[in-house]
């Protein structure tokens, strides 16, 4: 896609086609449960809008939306990076609209300021931040570090607990139960079928290049079995070092709390990238209520779980396929912005 023009701003310095394209794109390298990518983007002579699409939602795990709208914030945040990284700040309004639940986040772009190099380093993490369906590297991650990863999403006004022993220990068992659960529900079976391609260079979806591995041993941890929707092929079996696992957790469980759990799992992800960690989400036991709950009472948490994570050191993995941006990005009829192949 080239924007052929600039988005002009009342009281505000024009924004740049260019920039204009690099902060589209980071939204697009966002985290999304099965490489959904259910985001849209409306570009108009004042703002960009954040909308949900409800065609790639997943009905089977995700009835209410909560997934998608995480995978929505991780989107926004990773906006909100590449603006900043520009010297373009963006200024958000979350749920603008009471009559549209669809439209998530109007953002603006705010007078232009010297952008920090911390900013530039995190912007630099989006490109290199990837989902790792396999097994981690040697060794802990240190105190400081996890005290960091917690900082980062305290900023986002969510909480990261770091499971002790006996807490992974209970979450992965739960984790086992929603998996059999789904197992034996041929429409979930149905619904991964949809979203798992045997195509490396699908735009969407799980291809079977990042299916992962599977743990050689009993006890390993139980990552979505997306085999289930190709019974032909298998994962390759991996021994599995001992893990770190952290959970993201809201005060409150409704959209604007979702909105925000999504920018704090990513703005966790993107400075765990920069230490040199990879990560990979385990949702299987928050897509199922009852074991949702019993996954907080796990974590010793009176909040709402938002997220399950696996985290530890890990080289770089494949990139999976992102849509391009002509079919993610619509233009507003008040703007001058084109879109051309």
């Amino acid at each position: 896609m080239i924007l052929k023009e600039a988005i002009t701003l009342p009281g505000v310095d024009i924004v740049g086609a260019a920039a204009l394209r690099t902060v589209l794109v980071a939204a697009t390298r966002a985290p999304s449960v099965h490489n959904t990518q259910p985001w849209r983007f409306t570009v108009t002579a004042k703002d960009v809008q954040l909308h949900a699409d409800r065609r790639r939602q997943l009905a089977m795990i995700d009835p209410e939306g909560r997934e998608l709208t995480i995978s929505c914030g991780a989107a926004l945040l990773n906006m909100r990076v590449a603006a900043a990284a520009l010297g373009r700040p963006l200024h958000v309004e979350a749920l603008p609209d009471v009559t549209d639940p669809l439209h998530l986040a109007t953002a603006r772009f705010g007078r232009r300021e010297e952008a920090p190099l911390t900013d530039a380093a995190l912007a630099d993490a989006i490109e290199r931040r990837h989902s790792h369906r396999r097994g981690f590297g040697p060794g802990r991650i240190p105190a400081d570090v996890i005290a960091a990863l917690q900082q980062q999403a305290e900023r986002e006004g969510a909480s990261l607990i770091h499971l002790d022993a006996h807490q992974q220990r209970a979450a992965a068992r739960l984790t086992r139960v929603a998996d059999a659960f789904f197992a034996s529900d041929p429409a979930y079976r149905r619904e991964l079928r949809h979203w798992v391609s045997s195509l490396s260079e699908a735009a969407d979806g799980v291809s079977a290049t990042a299916f992962g591995t599977q743990p050689a041993r009993r006890g390993g941890p139980p990552l979505r079995d997306f085999t289930l929707a190709m019974p032909w092929l298998e994962r390759a079996p991996e021994f599995f070092a001992d893990e770190d696992w952290f959970v993201v957790v809201t005060h409150d469980d409704e959209r604007l709390a979702w909105l925000a759990a999504g920018q704090a799992v990513e703005r966790v992800l993107l400075h765990a990238t920069l230490a040199g960690l990879g990560a990979s989400f385990m949702t299987q036991a928050l897509e199922v209520p009852v074991i949702r709950a019993q996954l907080a009472v796990c974590a010793g948490t009176a909040g709402a779980v938002q997220v399950l994570l696996r985290v530890g050191p890990a080289r770089p993995t494949a990139a999976a396929g992102r849509l391009p941006l002509e079919q993610v990005v619509t233009f507003g009829r008040d703007n001058a912005v084109l879109a051309g192949i």
